[in-house]
């Protein structure tokens, strides 16, 4: 009994220093993470003094969900007016929205198009990245499908690091600026984002493996935004 009493407690110890050591390697990436890219966090009135203010650099909107394919979430939302205040700013700009269209029944990118459409961007402005289905796969097509090599990332901070990071590692030279987060803090959405961050820093520094990007659905910025409405229309080049 002895024994076994000491087994337990050895066991428990083991645990909590192994525990104590991944949540200080969590806090650490993510620590490091944040201090990289707050720097490159900026606002729209900077903005126009930088040369992210040039009309041939692209605004990219992450995706986020959509309700019942009709409109976007609040989150999403959010996105969305912060991508259409910059273009207020920079009216000749192209917009990317970059997101989930993986079924036919679900097209959260032009969601995207019609809710800014709605509020007077032009269609031939708003370009539509069916294949992003991830942040790593929105940024790997942003620049070796799309060709793009500079732009600013419009998304919530807690999710611009990450997706600066990304940036940096597909050589996009990028800045962001940050939607609103929702009013009401949501724990599941911020632990997600957390352990998001430990994967794309293995991604970034450690050379995790992750699946293949979509490289079907191919479209720039010489084409009319209105060309890249439509997926099954968009095919390699």
């Amino acid at each position: 009994m002895y024994r076994l009493s000491k087994l337990i407690r050895f066991l428990l110890k083991l645990s909590f220093i192994i525990a104590s050591i991944g949540l200080f390697l969590i806090a650490s990436i993510n620590g490091f993470i944040i201090a990289k890219e707050t720097p490159n966090i900026t606002t729209s009135s900077t903005i126009q003094y930088t040369s992210y203010a040039k009309d041939d650099v692209p605004i990219i909107v992450l995706g986020a969900g959509v309700v019942n394919n009709d409109y976007p979430s609040q989150i999403l939302k959010n996105r969305l007016d912060k991508a259409f205040a910059l273009h207020q700013h920079f009216p000749q700009k192209p917009l990317i929205m970059s997101g989930d269209h993986l079924e036919d029944n679900y097209n959260e990118v032009y969601v995207m198009k019609e809710y800014l459409m709605e509020k007077g961007v032009p269609t031939e402005q708003i370009y539509l990245d069916h294949a992003g289905y991830s942040t790593y796969e929105s940024m790997y097509r942003l620049k070796n499908i799309i060709g793009v090599s500079k732009a600013i990332v419009v998304t919530q901070r807690n999710h611009l690091y990450r997706s600066l990071l990304l940036c940096d590692h597909f050589k996009i030279d990028s800045i962001g600026v940050a939607a609103p987060s929702l009013d009401v803090f949501d724990g599941s959405l911020w632990g997600r984002e957390i352990l998001a961050r430990v994967k794309e820093f293995g991604v970034v520094y450690l050379n995790y493996h992750t699946p293949s990007p979509e490289t079907r659905y191919q479209i720039n910025l010489n084409m009319s935004g209105e060309e890249t409405d439509l997926k099954k229309e968009l095919f390699p080049q």
